[in-house]
């Protein structure tokens, strides 16, 4: 669990999954997708202030690849209302992890769909010995292998998207552990909206203090599929309709993870 100090403002609410972006930066040459507009910092905070919530993660989206300045330069602007999860090779120092977690980042997102898995062990391990969790996104069939190597690595999971629709034994059981976190976001990225429902429901009965809720905002490659921010936070309340358990899912959750200090 991070021992980050607390952060910013009590937290009434957390989106542990937004991306900010720029058209004009760098893309990697391997990137599978691209950003369609500009999105910014005064527009994200409009959106959380109109839901209530105090706080978002950015997420480093894979088509920046290592370069995190999009990420860095909006957590500059963040008003002590933004952490972050960046992207990073088993070649980066410990001692440039623990620069960047003083500048808010938290984790570091490993995206390996359609991409190898070279040195995950060796960047869990660096994640761990600087406090930071690792982000994984990964084709179902690999993730129970990869998140395997991850904690055995001593490190901190976190499972964008449901885990996909990964061997849900396997998610029940690295939740069981402890060391792992679930994100309830993104259902279109599964293969229906029905298997991001049952798995939600099965993650609730098992252990409800280990999943968060992000909103993927602004939805790369599914922009156009007539939902809303409003509608993300709808959905969170179809999956966890219990108000004390969408609070955890929400607040309580994240504030543990990320080292905030929850509202009283």
């Amino acid at each position: 669990m991070n021992s980050a100090s607390k952060h910013g403002p009590a937290v009434t609410g957390v989106d542990t999954h937004v991306h900010i972006l720029r058209v004009n930066a760098s893309l990697a040459a391997d990137r599978h997708s691209a950003p369609s507009r500009d999105t910014t910092v005064p527009e994200l905070f409009g959106l959380l202030d109109a839901q209530g919530l105090s706080h978002a993660v950015l997420t480093a989206p894979s088509f920046y690849g290592e370069d995190n300045t999009v990420l860095l330069d909006a957590l500059a602007q963040g008003e002590s209302r933004l952490l972050g999860t960046i992207t990073a090779g088993p070649e980066t120092s410990v001692v440039e992890l623990q620069r960047l977690a003083r500048s808010g980042v938290r984790g570091i997102r490993c995206n390996l769909i359609g991409r190898p898995e070279t040195g995950l062990r060796t960047l869990a391990e660096k994640a761990a010995a600087t406090g930071l969790h690792l982000e994984l996104l990964a084709e179902a069939d690999r993730i129970p292998a990869l998140g395997a190597s991850v904690l055995a690595a001593g490190g901190v999971l976190v499972l964008d998207h449901f885990g996909l629709d990964a061997d849900l034994g396997f998610v029940l059981e690295a939740v069981a552990g402890g060391d792992t976190w679930v994100k309830l976001s993104a259902p279109y990225r599964l293969p229906n909206r029905a298997v991001a429902a049952d798995r939600a429901a099965e993650l609730l009965a098992h252990r409800p203090d280990r999943l968060l809720w992000g909103s993927d905002w602004p939805w790369v490659s599914h922009e156009h599929e007539g939902f809303g921010y409003s509608s993300t936070v709808d959905w969170l309340g179809e999956w966890v309709p219990e108000e004390h358990l969408r609070r955890a899912v929400l607040a309580d959750n994240p504030a543990r993870l990320f080292g905030l200090a929850a509202a009283g």
